[in-house]
């Protein structure tokens, strides 16, 4: 799977070209999606019977990490159609022949925060309501919305994700945000849209003896497929603002401080350089011990229990609050000009920003969860 991360890198001229494009208009540029799909960056969790890759967990994360040292939200785009793409490999065979049948490039905006209804009506249900952080809405074909179904008698049942077309829905303009602005992470608002029971992918069905008969990569848990995969775009972030700041170091003159120095020949930068750069490091050692060991489980068949799970957790969003201080340092190194309009450094640091407080990543809960899984 190298030659995808070689395409990954291949893209940069583009996505930094239109980087801005998306920071200003908060949707990625035509061209950008273009040149993704073109690259074949959608099509990386699509089953292989639909002309898919079904590439390994660690490859979409080196892809992710890739793609973010130019453009984050073109990252974070890449890993949220990933996510979707191997959400739908565990729907009916009917939606999978509609959703990639025609497309094996289709993009799917999730929006699983949010509430609605769904009540019955007959071969289906009505659903209706708002779900926020619908990533890659601008460009989607299908959206994918978490509700709980109704019976008869008004009782609920298993929650579950609903597909439908982006036509069938409208999308509210709310992504106005300091960070992945390109995203275009606006509210998907549903009215009373029939959805048929075969577009309904049951939350359960994601879990444990659910998934023993799929193929390996879609036998790994949600929550660490989705997380390994938005953590390689931070990842990627972080090393580009590192990079930023490294380059500017050489030239950069140190403001208010005897000797006419350059940042890079001040012993207090160097040590920060350092520490930025040693967090960085410990996070991509985390993202890679976390995908290498749901991996291990996935290809030996068997589900990670609790524990595991929470250890996954609480190492990605730990993984996340490194790359978040790495990148403040960095910040603090470069120095407020940083943090103009203009500067490429202001959009990473909006673009972590944003990202490391990604409900996947809250540390406080991650921890909580694993401490309490290791006392029993």
């Amino acid at each position: 799977m190298t030659d995808i991360i070689e395409a990954a890198y291949g893209l940069h001229p583009v996505l930094r070209e239109f980087a801005e494009f998306g920071d200003v208009h908060r949707r990625a540029a035509d061209e950008v999606i273009e040149a993704l799909q073109d690259a074949g960056m959608f099509r990386m969790f699509t089953p292989r019977r639909f002309g898919g890759l079904e590439a390994d967990l660690g490859t979409v994360q080196e892809v992710a990490a890739a793609l973010g040292e130019a453009d984050g939200s073109a990252a974070w785009l890449v890993g949220v159609a990933a996510g979707s793409s191997w959400l739908m490999a565990h729907g009916s065979p009917e939606l999978q022949d509609e959703v990639f049948g025609a497309d094996p490039d289709a993009r799917i905006a999730g929006g699983g925060s949010g509430s609605g209804t769904a009540r019955p009506a007959a071969g289906g249900l009505v659903v209706s309501g708002r779900w926020s952080y619908a990533s890659g809405s601008r460009h989607a074909s299908w959206a994918a919305v978490v509700v709980t179904p109704t019976d008869e008698d008004g009782s609920p049942s298993a929650p579950a994700f609903a597909v439908m077309p982006m036509a069938e829905v409208h999308i509210a303009d709310t992504w106005h945000t300091s960070g992945l602005r390109g995203t275009g992470s606006n509210t998907v608002v549903v009215d009373d849209v029939f959805v048929p029971t075969h577009r309904f992918i049951r939350l359960d069905a994601l879990r444990d003896e659910a998934v023993s008969g799929l193929d390996p990569l879609y036998r790994l848990p949600f929550q660490a497929v989705g997380g390994a995969v938005l953590l390689g775009a931070l990842l990627g972030v972080g090393t580009a603002a590192l990079n930023f700041v490294v380059e500017a170091a050489a030239h950069k003159k140190i403001a208010h401080t005897p000797g006419n120095r350059t940042q890079g020949e001040s012993v207090g930068v160097q040590l920060q350089i350092a520490d930025a750069a040693l967090r960085l490091q410990t996070a991509q050692l985390h993202a890679r011990s976390v995908t290498e060991f749901v991996i291990r489980h996935a290809d030996a068949g068997s589900f990670p229990d609790g524990l595991a799970q929470a250890r996954t957790q609480a190492q990605s969003s730990h993984a996340v609050r490194e790359i978040r201080a790495a990148v403040d340092t960095l910040v603090d190194v470069h120095g407020s000009s940083g943090l103009f309009d203009a500067s490429p450094l202001r959009r990473m640091a909006g673009d972590i920003a944003i990202g490391a407080r990604h409900a996947a990543f809250n540390a406080a809960v991650g921890n909580e969860l694993f401490g309490k899984a290791l006392l029993g």
